[in-house]
């Protein structure tokens, strides 16, 4: 550099050199001398700028820009303490056709980058887990961890960049740990039944931790019945699900009535418990079949004698119901109750309606009331003439 700036020196001398003899030829220099002195001194600074800049170290091309990139994250939203849980991370380029990026737009994968995983510890604070992976050829790495303890954590990959790749913060995944598998109980029952009918309850459980349902074999379930004031009580013993994850109880239907039934599982080491939904059995009386026979035509001086049978759904008759005779004198008008009596052997009833006038037409019928066991009935209607 030194004898650079010298040989520039002696060229600025020998070109100052050349103008002293003609400025010190007259005291004062005529206007043709200055206006030529002016014109080398312009030229001689142009030369010392331009020998100056060959002299100068020259500037580094501007660097090109990084890529810029895409890091998503994807693993489970749920898992069971003591599960294995893993992480993908993808890592493509976003950016326009280059040298370093030939393929261009379409998302390419960034393989050997070295993503991340992160947690979130509060206030704002990630903290690292592990050492870094290695994105593969097609831009994808992995990390697996443990599930120690039932808790909730939020996840993300760090791409910190290189020479040819910008850097990049994948989305956050909220990954929930449980203490066990979730379950789902369902039951399925008639909404109907009827005295003396048997009916089956039938359970499924599943495993609900992924998307779909998966069934769960070999648990216990128990049927209970609701009993009032918040208190249900169990029912037999627990039957036990199948390889479909069902389990089924069939009860009798003793009186009729309206009852609350549900399934209850009470979960394992592995299975979390759960509890049906609630399914209203109404149960019926038995079918009962109640009969009249009565003379078409009689004499008003007569009596009118009536009588029939009540027949449970097996046709045998009902002993000591309580029947009722009702009455009308036009079959347009309601029916009246008239009296009452109680079968007999056989579910026989017997009834003296007594004598009737005017002449015309008398409408009867009887009716069951019904109990806990057996349905209401109501007999076919009988139609006695009365004439002179």
């Amino acid at each position: 550099m030194k004898l650079k700036l010298l040989s520039i020196g002696v060229v600025a001398a020998l070109l100052l050199c050349a103008l002293t003899p003609m400025t010190a030829s007259a005291a004062t220099p005529t206007t043709q001398e200055a206006t030529l002195q002016q014109a080398i001194l312009e030229r001689v600074d142009a030369l010392l700028a331009h020998l100056l800049s060959l002299f100068q170290p020259s500037k580094a091309p501007a660097a090109a820009a990084a890529v810029p990139t895409q890091l998503q994250l994807s693993a489970p939203a749920k898992v069971v303490v003591g599960q294995s849980v893993t992480f993908t991370g993808t890592l493509t380029s976003s950016a326009t056709p280059t040298l370093r990026n030939p393929a261009g737009p379409g998302a390419p994968p960034v393989a050997g980058a070295k993503l991340q995983l992160e947690f979130y510890v509060g206030g704002g604070t990630w903290d690292y887990t592990g050492s870094p992976v290695v994105t593969n050829s097609h831009g994808v790495a992995t990390v697996t961890l443990g599930s120690p303890t039932a808790a909730t954590n939020q996840f993300r990959f760090i791409y910190a960049g290189n020479a040819d790749y910008a850097p990049s913060t994948s989305n956050v995944v909220t990954v929930v740990t449980l203490a066990a598998v979730p379950t789902q109980l369902q039951l399925s029952a008639p909404a109907y039944a009827v005295v003396g009918q048997l009916v089956p309850y039938t359970g499924w459980l599943y495993n609900t931790l992924g998307t779909s349902m998966i069934p769960v074999a070999g648990a216990k379930l128990q049927l209970e019945f609701y009993v009032g004031g918040g208190t249900w009580d169990y029912t037999g013993s627990p039957a036990v699900t199948n390889s479909h994850g069902e389990a089924s109880v069939t009860l009798g239907s003793p009186t009729a009535g309206t009852d609350q039934i549900r399934f209850i599982y009470e979960g394992n080491a592995t299975y979390a418990p759960a509890t049906s939904n609630v399914v209203t059995v109404v149960t019926l009386g038995a079918k009962t079949t109640l009969t009249i026979q009565a003379p078409t035509s009689i004499e008003i001086s007569q009596s009118i004698n009536i009588t029939g049978t009540l027949l449970d759904h097996n046709g045998a008759g009902i002993v000591g119901a309580t029947i009722t005779l009702q009455y009308t004198g036009s079959d347009r008008n309601p029916f009246t109750n008239m009296s009452s009596t109680t079968t007999a052997a056989g579910g026989v009833y017997h009834f003296n309606a007594g004598m009737w006038s005017p002449i015309g037409n008398v409408w009867f019928r009887t009716t069951y009331a019904g109990n806990a066991t057996n349905a209401n009935a109501m007999s076919n209607v009988a139609v006695v003439r009365i004439y002179i």
